[in-house]
């Protein structure tokens, strides 16, 4: 139970490394923000239940008026189970 444990903090860390990295500087997820549209997309699909499937999508689709388009897509899928299919997808 103590390395599920730990690799469910390890997992934590990574999602919230991957968020910031996704969000730093570029306003909120879904905002248009100045020029560069700021319609940032992250998806976190985390399965730890035996024979289930998971499947996370985050899509958006922003119209930019400037020179530079500055949004970025993330997405992390972690499986922890037997039997089970866990997917991610960030377009």
């Amino acid at each position: 139970m103590s390395r599920l444990t730990g690799n469910i903090r390890q997992l934590v860390v990574l999602v919230l490394v991957v968020i910031a990295g996704v969000g730093g500087g570029l306003g909120h997820p879904g905002s248009a923000e100045g020029q560069g549209g700021g319609g940032d997309t992250s998806a976190v699909a985390i399965n730890t239940k035996d024979g289930s499937s998971l499947f996370k999508l985050a899509f958006q689709i922003r119209r930019v008026t400037g020179d530079v388009v500055n949004n970025q897509n993330a997405a992390v899928a972690y499986a922890s189970c037997t039997q089970c299919q866990t997917v991610a997808i960030s377009i």
